[in-house]
């Protein structure tokens, strides 16, 4: 009897084993879909237009499309898959761990391309005075210049980590696209190279409140959350304010940068570049798996995070979307250069705008950095806008 139990665990423990490399070259095979897929993202976005062309007015032919893309969406999520995995993560000793640490350390996990000035001025500091000082950051480069290094290392700080991936992407070529997924790769390494029991996301331009660790930290502890979030302060240019973040999540309600989650979801839960083909903004599909697969999530009734988004600061984007609105004067634009040296036109500004734009505002930036207070100026100062000097964060060192 015991030589037949014997066999019998043994054969029980092969069979696991099988379908343990089974559902590892499934996961395989998935990922080498899925980075397909983002190469022709931008067909399937044209084969999406000429279908539209020819439903028409036929509002059923339109039900029937938003169906089947739905269909594909539920099957690329493999919600059933995800559920599983997040009960067997419930399951595992080391999950309460998170919750039981006294002092559990936290990876803030920053994905960068070229801001890394903002990174050193804005984002990192915002980390490095937070009240909650058991952390870690975990920088990696899209590919990044060296300057993304250099701002990274010269805060002389162990806690703070780079790395670099070899190359940048896959990412769609339509700039709507890729602006859905930007910073996917570099992210997702990040939250595999961390160390802490929480993650906490942050964009390399943002910045965190000085409380944004210890609030979502406790918050997460006390209810036994696996993810907890707060609300957003939206910084757009001119100085207009305002605030997003509601329960339940929803989209354009919940940023991924005002979140913090148990570390043992990143093994379930990635961002993922095919939310791009869906039109979807990779942290809200990221978020939507999570809640579709049951992972308990909480909000605090604060602000946690300051924003400032990139479509509206960052001439790319805003070249991309025609010029709308006022751009900052004081911001070295190379691809405007670029084009000039090519013959092309230039959109960034000339030399003469930019030496106009300086005697304009020098007596405001003198006053600026005059007196006591942090000696710096905002980084991006479009016209009409004054030169505050009140935040450390989002304020560049002069001089």
């Amino acid at each position: 009897m015991r030589e037949y139990l014997r066999l019998v665990r043994v054969m029980i423990g092969e069979t696991r084993d099988q379908v343990y490399a089974t559902r590892t070259r499934l996961d395989e095979h998935f990922e080498a879909l899925t980075k397909i897929a983002i190469r022709h993202a931008d067909e399937i976005a044209h084969l999406k237009g000429h279908v539209a062309a020819l439903e028409g007015p036929d509002s059923q032919r339109r039900a029937d499309h938003a169906q089947l893309v739905e269909i594909l969406r539920l099957v690329d999520d493999r919600v059933a898959r995800r559920r599983e995995r997040l009960d067997a993560l419930r399951r595992q000793d080391d999950y309460e761990h998170p919750y039981t640490e006294p002092d559990p350390l936290v990876s803030v996990v920053i994905p960068t391309y070229d801001s890394y000035a903002l990174m050193r001025e804005r984002a990192i500091p915002s980390v490095l005075a937070q009240s909650y000082q058991n952390f870690e950051i975990v920088v990696v480069g899209d590919a990044a210049s060296a300057e993304a290094r250099l701002a990274a290392e010269s805060f002389g700080d162990p806690r703070i980590r780079f790395s670099n991936l070899d190359y940048r992407g896959p990412y769609p070529e339509a700039p709507e696209k890729l602006w859905l997924i930007s910073g996917t790769w570099p992210f997702n390494k990040g939250v595999r190279q961390a160390r802490g029991l929480w993650i906490a996301p942050l964009d390399d331009d943002d910045a965190f409140r000085p409380d944004h660790i210890e609030r979502l930290l406790a918050h997460a502890r006390e209810q036994r959350l696996e993810l907890a979030y707060g609300k957003v302060r939206l910084h757009s240019p001119g100085g207009a304010e305002r605030t997003i973040g509601r329960f339940p999540p929803s989209l354009g309600e919940v940023n991924l940068q005002a979140t913090m989650y148990h570390a043992g979801l990143a093994e379930i839960f990635e961002l993922e570049p095919i939310d791009a083909s869906f039109d979807t903004p990779n942290d809200w599909g990221w978020c939507r798996r999570l809640l579709e697969a049951g992972v308990r999530v909480g909000m605090v009734s604060a602000e946690v995070t300051d924003q400032y988004p990139s479509r509206e600061w960052t001439p790319r984007w805003v070249r991309d979307e025609g010029l709308n609105g006022a751009l900052p004067e004081w911001e070295f634009v190379p691809e405007g250069w670029a084009r000039a040296r090519n013959g092309g036109t230039s959109e960034g500004w000339s030399a003469e705008d930019v030496a106009r734009s300086y005697v304009a505002k020098w007596p405001e930036f003198v006053e600026a950095i005059t007196g006591p207070g942090p000696l710096g100026v905002g980084h991006e100062v479009p016209a009409g806008a004054t030169i505050g000097r009140e935040s450390i964060p989002a304020q560049n060192v002069v001089l």
